[in-house]
């Protein structure tokens, strides 16, 4: 398995580093996106909170901090991982394996070529051909925990 997002938030001391970047501004919701060289992309609010998202970020405050952006708070919301079944999967079948065992499920093919299954701290997206994305962990474990689980329905 490979972590390929990690999305950071925090608050920043101020806004006086945005006068060194190209802003770009939107209005709904309300911020200003910055594109940061190697790290990633940053999100700022008028309330001084901030989104950081970037392929490879591992550590987001020393990155910034780097650069001489005013952090004051950084912790790391979640990340992407994606990984291999190790063949490829009959999703339409494995839906109904699902719905039999009470999983918690989505399978719309119509609209996305996936299934996605819910666990508590990690959802999966599982694809025909095997490859699983794994959304909303904070941890690679929790990944290899559905893993398991999904290995053993």
């Amino acid at each position: 398995m490979r972590t390929v997002n990690y999305v950071w938030r925090g608050r920043l001391a101020n806004l006086e580093f945005l006068s060194r970047y190209d802003v770009v501004r939107k209005n709904r919701p309300k911020m200003d996106i910055v594109k940061l060289s190697g790290i990633g992309t940053l999100l700022v609010f008028p309330s001084l909170k901030y989104r950081l998202m970037g392929g490879q970020c591992r550590d987001a405050q020393k990155q910034m901090e780097a650069i001489d952006i005013p952090i004051i708070s950084c912790s790391l919301q979640n990340i992407t991982v994606v990984g291999h079944f190790g063949s490829s999967i009959n999703i339409k079948k494995l839906s109904a394996i699902l719905k039999s065992k009470a999983t918690q499920h989505v399978y719309e093919p119509e609209i996305f070529a996936s299934v996605l299954v819910r666990f508590k701290d990690v959802k999966v997206n599982i694809f025909g051909t095997g490859v699983l994305v794994f959304l909303g962990a904070k941890h690679v474990i929790e990944c290899y925990s559905a893993l398991y689980k999904l290995r053993n329905i």
